[in-house]
């Protein structure tokens, strides 16, 4: 089954942001691909009893829509998850 073409595109917005040294790059990517309006939603997860941030991992959730005929991010989302000691 080949990959969906928004998977595609939001691989190469992260690695031509957040994983390559050219920083004026990565902010004419982020003009150029990430909706005006965009979502960030990113937290961290904080213990019920003594207030310390928990260890986790992460996963990014990405929400990738077509707007005046191109592809945007418009939502993200970091999924968070308890790391068992």
């Amino acid at each position: 089954m080949s990959r969906p073409a928004a998977a595609d595109f939001v691989d190469s917005f992260f690695a031509r942001t957040l994983f390559q040294p050219d920083d004026g790059l990565a902010a004419t990517v982020l003009s150029a691909e990430l909706a005006p309006d965009a979502a960030i939603n990113k937290y961290e997860t904080r213990g019920k009893a003594d207030g310390k941030v928990l260890k986790q991992s992460a996963t990014t959730i990405v929400k990738v829509d077509e707007i005046d005929g191109k592809k945007l991010i418009s939502s993200i989302w970091e999924a968070q998850t308890v790391d068992e000691e």
